[in-house]
């Protein structure tokens, strides 16, 4: 499946067609979404992340924009609490007629990073306050589709000139199908008990985390959760060593777990 970045840092990093598994002779199926993010390295250490969400809308392929009703209106999620593959819901269970929607609209009105000496507002240019581009995915008759929605803070929190930028970057995937890369640290490999995990796609960074050593001499696992299946991934782990490992498409198949360095401690 072809990735690519779209539009002035606002991405659907890899998009995607969810097909639903067959269906019946009913006029409807149902679309809820759920909103996660990996556990972010950020250039400023902060307690909480809080981005507030006003609206989010489908648009049925031929048709119009539907508004879909939010678990809360306006929601203001701390994305720092659902991380290692937790999540939150964002738009409960809702009822579409069936058909191909084309694309996803969010609405988001501020941000802002606390840390332990207050809180730093997140400067939201215009142009990103409702933010749509194209994807695909199927509602079937009786059926049920359910988006996670990663919201990359890694990618999404730029330097400014007078504090932080939020330019969303967004990966999109059917929730069941979403296949995972799993890992180990050594100890020995952590620096000041903290390493980076970067994964690429196609040359691009996809996504960076921060791991923290849980253990003085044990290794320490971690999760890239929420990744799009059938890819083609580069994992690279900077420490004390920098180790790197392509992961072929073949070992990610729909909702399948890779294990890095034949599971052995990195």
């Amino acid at each position: 499946m072809k990735a690519s970045t779209l539009c002035i840092l606002f991405a659907l990093a890899i998009p995607m067609f969810l097909l639903g598994c067959g269906g019946d002779d009913s006029e409807t199926g149902s679309l809820s979404i759920r909103i996660t993010d990996a556990k972010p390295l950020l250039e400023i250490e902060a307690i909480q992340a809080l981005i507030t969400f006003d609206e989010v809308r489908a648009h049925s392929a031929g048709g119009g924009w539907v508004s879909l009703p939010m678990a809360q209106r306006p929601y203001t999620i701390d994305l720092l609490q659902f991380v290692d593959g937790t999540s939150t819901e964002l738009v409960p269970p809702v009822e579409l007629e069936s058909g191909k929607y084309t694309q996803l609209r969010l609405g988001i009105t501020e941000g802002s990073l606390v840390t332990a000496e207050g809180e730093e507002p997140l400067e939201i240019p215009s142009e990103y306050l409702k933010t749509s581009k194209n994807f695909d995915f199927d509602v079937e008759g009786g059926e049920a589709v359910d988006l996670m929605v990663d919201f990359d803070l890694s990618q999404s929190i730029k330097p400014a000139q007078d504090g932080y930028q939020l330019k969303p970057v967004l990966h999109l995937n059917e929730t069941q199908r979403a296949a995972q890369i799993q890992g180990s640290i050594a100890a020995s490999t952590f620096v000041d008990s903290e390493a980076e995990v970067t994964v690429t796609y196609d040359g691009e960074e996809y996504t960076k985390l921060l791991v923290t050593k849980t253990d003085d001499t044990a290794p320490t696992e971690f999760s890239i959760f929420w990744l799009v299946p059938n890819n083609e991934y580069t994992v690279e782990v900077d420490g004390t060593i920098h180790y790197e490992e392509e992961v072929a498409s073949t070992d990610l198949e729909p909702g399948e777990v890779h294990i890095l360095n034949s599971g052995s401690a990195i």
